[in-house]
């Protein structure tokens, strides 16, 4: 048999390498049409994800009746504290104990505003307050930290001139509240304590910015009108703030909670959560002897569980209540079983003073 000559085997070669790019390339065909394929149908199903989503927050029950941040009528004043900070007050006219009421992060008073209908219906004494750099409050010249709001609160309490007081915290707020019960001269004005999803540690999510190069990148975000601009799209603003809240939590108030944030001055979303990153007074705050309420909901993913139940073990002979299914935005979602607290706060001190 005679052996194939050089351009026979040149071109067998030739057949055989076109033949492995004719494979590779119908590989390729394949592999392009599966990857459009697959990424067709993962951003339907995503859509179709968004949608439901979107339906539910349209569906849900709203306990607000959608109207989580109507304030009631009142009287306005502003009061200039040893912070340097002017606050921005409201007092709504009442009788019995004076209620004061501290939000949190990214939050203004409106926030206490179905709490605060509830709460007139029994013609109760209330105060509300925005912190330095919420609402309409400005900032002071001590640094945006929860030492420099403890003050602002203490000097609120004592410069109306309150006794027997119901102080009520939430989130930041509550870290305030317990911030001023240990270390400021106001602490012996107070009668009871509502602590309603707080801590007495750092936060877990503000713990990040302990991290050099996360901290640096998490001011600029919180600073940013990049972060504006997406808050101001109603749709990517509620998936935002979703976490904050319980099961199937209704549009308006998640809307509500985007607002607040957005009325927030930058300054005070950034350094309010660096300073909350090194946030630890649990050791301390087994010094407060007043009646102690701590209510936390069991889907809150901002301040959870663990953290209620740690403060309960520090506050002797305090109680822990948790709400099923609610989220750290309790304010909104479950305002009557505050009122209820804040109730039974009333009760105890009046029984301890029937007892002197």
């Amino acid at each position: 048999m005679s052996k194939p000559s050089t351009n026979q085997k040149t071109i067998n070669k030739s057949v055989a390498s076109n033949t492995i790019f004719d494979q590779v390339k119908e590989i390729r065909s394949k592999w392009r049409k599966w990857t459009f394929l697959t990424t067709l149908v993962g951003g339907l199903g995503a859509s179709l994800a968004l949608k439901s989503k979107f339906d539910e927050f349209e569906t849900a029950e709203d306990v607000t009746n959608g109207h989580p941040l109507d304030f009631p009528e009142h009287d306005s004043m502003e009061f200039k504290t040893t912070t340097g900070a002017v606050l921005s007050v409201s007092i709504f006219k009442g009788e019995g104990n004076p209620i004061i009421l501290s939000h949190g992060w990214t939050e203004n008073q409106k926030l206490w505003s179905c709490l605060i209908r509830e709460l007139l219906k029994d013609n109760r004494y209330i105060i509300t307050y925005d912190h330095q750099g919420h609402g309409d409050s400005s900032i002071g010249n001590q640094g945006l930290t929860i030492d420099a709001i403890a003050q602002d609160l203490s000097d609120l309490i004592e410069g109306l001139e309150l006794n027997d007081v119901i102080l009520a915290g939430h989130s930041m707020g509550g870290m305030a509240a317990q911030y001023m019960m240990v270390y400021k001269s106001a602490q012996n004005r107070v009668a009871g304590l509502l602590l309603i999803a707080t801590t007495a540690s750092a936060v877990p999510m503000a713990t990040l910015t302990k991290l050099p190069a996360i901290s640096n990148q998490a001011v600029k975000l919180l600073r940013s009108s990049l972060l504006e601009e997406a808050f101001l799209n109603d749709s990517i603003g509620m998936l935002l703030v979703s976490s904050a809240h319980g099961k199937r939590p209704p549009k308006n108030q998640l809307l509500a909670t985007r607002d607040m944030f957005l009325t927030t001055q930058k300054e005070a979303r950034s350094d309010f959560v660096v300073d909350m990153s090194d946030l630890d007074i649990s050791d301390k705050i087994e010094n407060i002897k007043v009646p102690t309420i701590i209510i936390v909901g069991t889907r809150d993913m901002l301040t959870p569980m663990y953290l209620a139940k740690q403060i309960h073990f520090k506050i002797k002979n305090s109680i822990l209540i948790r709400i099923q299914d609610k989220g750290h935005m309790l304010p909104f979602e479950s305002f009557v079983d505050l009122k209820e607290a804040i109730e039974d706060l009333i009760k105890s001190t009046q029984k301890k003073s029937d007892k002197n």
